[in-house]
């Protein structure tokens, strides 16, 4: 499944959760909130030239963990891993795998409720391009032509 339509699914899924935010509670909690930092806290990008054939395709999936480590701070870590491959996820032929650290920082208490939905609506918003430039960035350097994975939509 592509990212994008994780996304819309995962998006879909945090609107039908409860209990949950009022939208103007998520936004007021989103007004105070400023983006401290996003870095880049690991990475591994592997190429195996036996596995390459004719008919490649590239899948990219991702996982957030996060932890609110002061009342008005909160470190979310999100990890995608991109894969190009004919068959299987085991036999694959370039596997590029990232993990940010997004850190947030309120005017007040972060709201457990305010952070899932973040992880799931907005987070992606945040960290894709980075996600997507690393990408191009590796394949270029393994001398593997140009990708350009595609902008997610809301």
């Amino acid at each position: 499944m592509s990212t994008q339509k994780q996304h819309k699914k995962i998006k879909k899924a945090a609107s039908q959760t409860e209990p949950r935010l009022s939208p103007q509670e998520y936004r007021k909690y989103l007004k105070q909130t400023e983006l401290k930092s996003i870095i880049l806290i690991s990475c591994s990008a592997r190429m195996r030239s036996d596995y390459f054939a004719e008919s490649m395709k590239h899948s990219v999936t991702d996982r957030v963990k996060y932890e609110i480590s002061e009342p008005n701070i909160v470190k979310l870590l999100h990890e995608y891993q991109f894969i190009i491959t004919k068959s299987t996820k085991r036999d694959y032929a370039v596997k590029i795998v990232c993990e940010f650290e997004v850190e947030l920082v309120s005017e007040e208490e972060i709201s457990e409720k305010f952070v899932e939905i973040f992880a799931k609506v907005n987070l992606h918003m945040n960290t894709w391009p980075y996600f997507r430039e690393f990408v191009q960035n590796m394949l270029q350097r393994m001398g593997l032509p140009p990708l350009t994975l595609p902008f997610l939509k809301s």
